[in-house]
């Protein structure tokens, strides 16, 4: 992973803003320094909000003006991120920078661009087809047909997508295949301890007439908690939950406050610890109420040891988040960045979409993963945030 300084991090602050986000780091820096008045193209900035935010602050850097200025870097494509951690597939990892391809590579564009190949005549946009890709991770046919109806259009979607998204799609049908055509909804445990718990909702009508209103009826429209083996927001859900998984834990990684005391209630467990088999994702959470005296797999106690020995060796800082868009302030945005590839890396090391799966069928489900080294592909990965 290339490094920059907290000047740079603002420079390509400002080049997203202004648009720039799918070039590459050194693309932006390099526009930025080229620009002979920035604000003089606020006006055409597609943010031009923060825009003028990231040039204030540049300003204030340079004149040596304390600001508390806070940029963000966005997951790319962070729903297929995740799938492919999950499952271990590199094509995936690929199309959206969890591997690093020597480009900042646009999972959705290069869905566009692989059917243009094929189909030139298509006529449709890039974003029309970002639109409906991103729904079809989550198992959605209805989105698709829309927009290309049935015919060579989407034989040709669907084509590009498994070849592109391969395991995406793997995850999705894995997940597909876990569902209870019974059930009412559905309980998992993410490795921080967060427990998701999902209903299946059904939308019914009723008609109601008011005497108030002379009788005249109306459709009501209302959700019901209720079986429908057709659902498909399990495999939506699974992926957001892990995307809040990170979340949590990309917040207890940077703003480590009693990481310390964790890591002497660890050394003590260890001492006490069996050696039983644990293929999880080592969470702060799980090592800040660490209690000594509770069995946990000596793995994970090793694993958490390790982490916390990490974090201690860096200042603690503040942060948050929007959904897939991490910030914090662009002193800490190199950490920023190391951070969220350590989560990423210890996803694709876990058995974590087993571990879901089992526990929402209540069985041992049969699930391999395509490879189980995919982390060692990860080292330079550069655009996971961008």
């Amino acid at each position: 992973m290339n490094k920059y300084t907290p000047l740079q991090y603002i420079k390509i602050a400002v080049a997203n803003a202004m648009g720039l986000d799918k070039t590459l780091f050194e693309e932006r820096i390099e526009w930025f320094d080229k620009q002979e008045c920035l604000w003089e193209l606020a006006v055409t900035a597609d943010e031009p909000y923060q825009y003028v935010k990231a040039v204030y602050a540049y300003e204030d850097a340079i004149n040596g003006i304390p600001t508390g200025y806070a940029m963000g870097l966005d997951a790319t494509s962070s729903g297929a991120q995740i799938m492919s951690l999950l499952i271990g597939c590199e094509t995936t990892a690929k199309q959206c920078n969890v591997i690093n391809t020597g480009k900042r590579e646009n999972a959705y564009d290069n869905i566009y661009q692989g059917m243009k190949q094929t189909m030139p005549e298509l006529d449709y946009t890039a974003k029309e087809i970002k639109n409906v890709g991103m729904t079809v991770l989550y198992a959605s046919k209805a989105e698709p047909k829309k927009l290309f109806g049935v015919g060579d259009e989407l034989e040709l979607f669907y084509a590009v997508m498994g070849d592109k998204f391969t395991g995406a799609l793997e995850v999705m049908a894995d997940i597909l295949a876990c569902r209870d055509a019974k059930a009412l909804g559905y309980k998992w445990t993410l490795p921080d301890g967060h427990t998701s718990n999902t209903e299946i909702s059904v939308t019914q009508e009723a008609v109601i007439s008011v005497p108030e209103l002379d009788d005249i009826p109306f459709t009501h429209l209302y959700s019901e908690n209720k079986a429908n083996k057709y659902s498909v927001a399990i495999v939506a859900n699974i992926v957001h939950s892990v995307d809040g998984f990170i979340t949590r834990e990309f917040n207890l990684r940077t703003n480590h406050k009693g990481t310390q005391q964790a890591l002497e209630n660890v050394q003590e467990a260890m001492l006490y610890a069996p050696d039983l088999a644990w293929e999880g994702v080592p969470s702060i959470s799980r090592a800040l109420n660490c209690n000594p005296t509770t069995l946990y797999p000596l793995k994970e106690l090793k694993a958490l040891k390790s982490l916390l020995e990490s974090l201690i060796k860096y200042p603690a800082f503040e942060t948050y988040v929007v959904h897939d868009k991490f910030f914090s302030s662009p002193v800490h945005m190199q950490r920023v960045r190391e951070v969220i590839h350590g989560i990423y890396v210890d996803i694709a090391n876990s058995n974590l979409l087993s571990e879901i799966l089992n526990e929402i069928t209540g069985e041992d489900v049969e699930f391999t993963k395509i490879t189980q080294d995919l982390s060692t592909h990860m080292t330079d990965a550069e655009y996971i945030l961008s």
